[in-house]
């Protein structure tokens, strides 16, 4: 590849990454209600039983999926944790393994406040990757995006692959919403986002505080 051809894909790529700060920036700027506790109890608020259902079953598929990709293809149990775990649950699982009480006692405070932070974790990655995406192709890919991404945080390649089908579990509420506020609102863009949006963080903040609750259940059995 000739040196001009090696310097426009490097802008490519600059420009890429500047596009993806900045939006990460927009979307700091303009919802800062997120990183109020009010925000987490109206994601709570949101909460049903029907919804539960839906993120267990969602959760079993992807749990399922997962386990099918590893036992057919052993190299996707590989991760950047080399077992395959959340790097979340590291330090509450180096504190259960302590023999020190204290340490114990800190682990699960830390599981504790952390569950607390999940709204805020479950929108941050909504605004990221569903907002002002309306059709199923923007969606679809955003989805694709959704289930590599969690490799940084510690799980494995088929854990990845199957959360991917959560992406699109998400898209497809966050597009529902959004229609159904459109029509409600006579076609308020910003509403119909911001509704769509806060119907796809709650779903995902009651999908990882299931997984959470499955996760130490485990780390306590």
């Amino acid at each position: 590849m000739a040196w001009n051809e090696k310097l426009i894909e490097s802008n490519r790529f600059l420009r890429g990454v500047r596009d993806f700060d900045t939006k990460i920036k927009r979307s700091m700027k303009f919802h800062p209600e997120r990183m109020k506790p009010s925000f987490a109890l109206k994601v709570w608020r949101e909460f049903r039983f029907s919804m539960l259902i839906e993120v267990a079953v969602l959760y079993g598929i992807i749990l399922g999926l997962a386990f099918l990709l590893s036992e057919f293809l052993p190299v996707t149990n590989w991760s950047i944790t080399t077992y395959g775990s959340n790097l979340i649950f590291a330090p509450v699982s180096a504190g259960l393994e302590s023999s020190e009480v204290i340490f114990h006692i800190l682990s699960i405070l830390f599981f504790i406040v952390l569950f607390f932070f999940l709204p805020f974790l479950a929108n941050w990655e909504e605004e990221l990757f569903r907002r002002k995406r309306h059709k199923w192709k923007p969606l679809v890919i955003q989805a694709l995006v959704f289930g590599p991404v969690h490799l940084f945080s510690g799980s494995s390649i088929a854990t990845c692959v199957a959360i991917i089908f959560g992406g699109l579990f998400l898209g497809y509420k966050y597009r529902v919403a959004f229609l159904k506020e459109m029509k409600k609102t006579d076609n308020n863009n910003q509403q119909s986002e911001d509704r769509g949006v806060l119907t796809s963080t709650a779903y995902h903040s009651m999908y990882n505080s299931l997984a959470f609750l499955i996760g130490l259940i485990g780390l306590l059995i």
